[in-house]
């Protein structure tokens, strides 16, 4: 007789089971049940949101952050860049290009940009724009436990405020603020549920980051104050892995 084979989903980890099983034959005879031994699901891996660093790259078309990636894995890379194109940023990670990103493309300028991959490689992150007068800056994030293939929601505003829509969860949120470096705006401040501001900021342009996981479920509405005539804001969400 040939193996019958399946999938289960929908376990929870850490959890007790057996599996029951009967045999109908051609006829519709059923056989008695057999069950097997019991088997415990493994543990969920634990979630954790770690600012890896942040900073200024000046005003150059290309900058490079040496070693920005230091461990493999899931990474989130917030940008502020200050150039008056609508185009956002050209990012490389180890060489690698982002598997997806959200700007706000500010036709005056001031793009805020967040690019994610889900299986970066240490190594150097190369930032390039399309203009040499215009200031960018930087925060970097590895996310542990969550999933970039199940990107929830994401939106860009070129002033704000945006909605993350239908935020399971426990799942991960980033949101990031910026503004322009001439107009000496200070650091954006964010209002957004379940986040707090961490060590992701720089004054020079000035970008603000916010992290954090949703507690219950449903939209996150996020805006900020402070900034100048070229400002944004972006944000993005990722379940639980």
């Amino acid at each position: 007789l040939m193996p019958n084979t399946g999938t289960l989903s929908g376990l929870s980890a850490s959890t007790a089971y057996a599996l029951d099983a009967v045999h109908v034959d051609a006829f519709g005879n059923v056989s008695s049940v057999v069950s097997s031994a019991a088997f415990i699901t493994d543990v969920a891996p634990p979630t954790s949101i770690l600012f890896q660093g942040a900073g200024d790259l000046g005003t150059g078309t290309s900058a490079t952050i040496a070693g920005g990636i230091t461990t493999s894995g899931f990474h989130v890379l917030c940008l502020f860049n200050d150039d008056p194109s609508i185009g956002q940023a050209t990012v490389t990670l180890n060489g690698v290009a982002p598997d997806g990103a959200v700007s706000s493309q500010d036709t005056f300028g001031g793009n805020v940009e967040i690019h994610y991959i889900a299986a970066a490689t240490p190594g150097d992150i190369v930032v390039t724009t399309g203009d040499v007068s215009r200031a960018k800056s930087y925060a970097l994030y590895r996310l542990d436990g969550f999933t970039a293939a199940g990107l929830i929601s994401d939106e860009a505003e070129d002033q704000g405020p945006i909605t993350l829509s239908a935020v399971p969860d426990g799942a991960a949120m980033i949101i990031a603020a910026g503004a322009a470096a001439g107009s000496s705006p200070g650091l954006p401040v964010i209002t957004a549920p379940g986040t707090t501001e961490d060590g992701g900021h720089t004054d020079f342009p000035s970008l603000t980051v916010n992290s954090g996981t949703q507690s219950g479920s449903g939209d996150v509405t996020a805006s900020f104050t402070g900034g100048a005539n070229r400002f944004g804001l972006a944000g993005i969400a990722f379940p639980v892995a």
